[in-house]
């Protein structure tokens, strides 16, 4: 397979399903994102406007009004301070009910106080309007309610301690493309036709939130709406099993190479419905450990010819209730397109698989960041 670079989300992608890691990222289909995924898309973009507020704020002390996605207001509502009636109270509680969704228990007690509710609401509402018209899937208005419950969950926490309002922000979103100099990473591809492609290997990626914790110590934020599960491997991520999370240490390593004036950096995982915020103190050691793993894998992906579906018969759930490429059929064999393109590996090969089924607009380096 051809590989360029590594994000997160495509490392565990590979694991979890290595025909659908080439059908996105050396074939460039699309995978449409589940509900749930625009859920947590729009929960995001209500954190991160929150964030980008702060941040003006702090780079603009004596401002007096803000705007945010074509929303003017005094800075002084943006942590106007309000009560919950105990009827408010009721509510909210009773749409939190459902152990499917809420996997930990989410009460709000009675007297709940917070900040800003008029501008925060608007913003869930905003995001929610935007994310719920590109989704594949209908929304309910549970849909709706459960974004709302999700942010509020993340700013309420323990008195507001994760709120971007109340932190000292270094960059909300922070995007990174980290070259590996290292001669491991080097890269070469030829084509059926003779084309090149000649490079090296490198990660990328966004981070939800850094925030500064103190003059030589980056909070590294990161969001998470689903589940505290590992899906490649059904289990469930303890803190010990985040202590060795690949994803963490590829945060932790590419803010280091960002951010060196900083001697200490902390990953805050932060599963809003599943267990809370989990803080991973990384150490030096750690860089070594993540770019030996990125050399593994990028080692393993090139040396793919003939990626493994994640279930030969796709009788697995992942297959018929996770992947978009189940069900998609190419129109002329009729079978799906996983099984398709598979079946079209072992006949003609990979590389001809690629020069015949890429799509034309796609580059193996591209890289489309999440949220709007």
């Amino acid at each position: 397979m051809l590989i360029s670079y590594s994000r997160s989300s495509s490392i565990s992608n590979f694991e979890f399903c290595q025909q659908q890691y080439f059908l996105t990222y050396n074939l460039g289909y699309y995978r449409p994102a589940q509900k749930k995924a625009d859920q947590g898309s729009a929960v995001h973009k209500c954190l991160e406007q929150l964030a980008i507020a702060k941040k003006y704020i702090q780079d603009n002390p004596t401002c007096t009004e803000i705007t945010i996605d074509d929303m003017t207001f005094g800075v002084a509502e943006l942590m106007e301070e309000t009560t919950l009636t105990d009827v408010e109270v009721d509510a909210i509680n009773k749409s939190r009910i459902n152990k499917n969704v809420y996997l930990c228990p989410h009460k709000v007690p009675y007297g709940q106080k917070r900040y800003g509710a008029n501008i925060v609401n608007v913003l869930i509402r905003k995001a929610c309007d935007y994310y719920s018209t590109k989704s594949e899937e209908p929304w309910s208005k549970i849909s709706f309610t459960e974004c709302n419950n999700f942010a509020w969950m993340t700013l309420d926490y323990k008195g507001g301690i994760y709120d971007p309002r109340r932190r000292t922000i270094t960059e909300p979103e922070k995007h990174f493309d980290i070259t590996i100099e290292k001669d491991w990473a080097k890269y070469e591809y030829v084509s059926p036709t003779g084309e090149k492609l000649i490079g090296q290997f490198g990660i990328k990626g966004t981070v939800d939130l850094l925030t500064e914790l103190g003059p030589d110590t980056l909070e590294i934020v990161d969001w998470k709406t689903g589940q505290r599960k590992n899906w490649a491997t059904g289990e469930v991520k303890t803190y010990d099993k985040l202590c060795d999370d690949t994803q963490l240490m590829m945060y932790f390593y590419a803010m280091t190479k960002l951010y060196p004036q900083y001697k200490h950096i902390f990953v805050t995982i932060f599963f809003v419905r599943d267990g809370g915020p989990f803080t991973i103190g990384f150490e030096s050691s750690n860089l070594e450990i993540v770019e030996e793993r990125l050399r593994k894998h990028f080692e393993e992906v090139k040396g793919t010819t003939h990626p493994e579906m994640c279930s030969e018969d796709q009788s697995d759930f992942r297959c018929t209730r996770l992947c978009n490429y189940f069900k998609e059929k190419n129109t002329e064999t009729g079978l799906n397109i996983c099984k398709h393109i598979h079946n079209e590996t072992k006949v003609i090969g990979i590389e001809n698989v690629i020069e015949k089924y890429k799509r034309p607009d796609f580059s193996v380096g591209f890289y489309e960041s999440p949220g709007l």
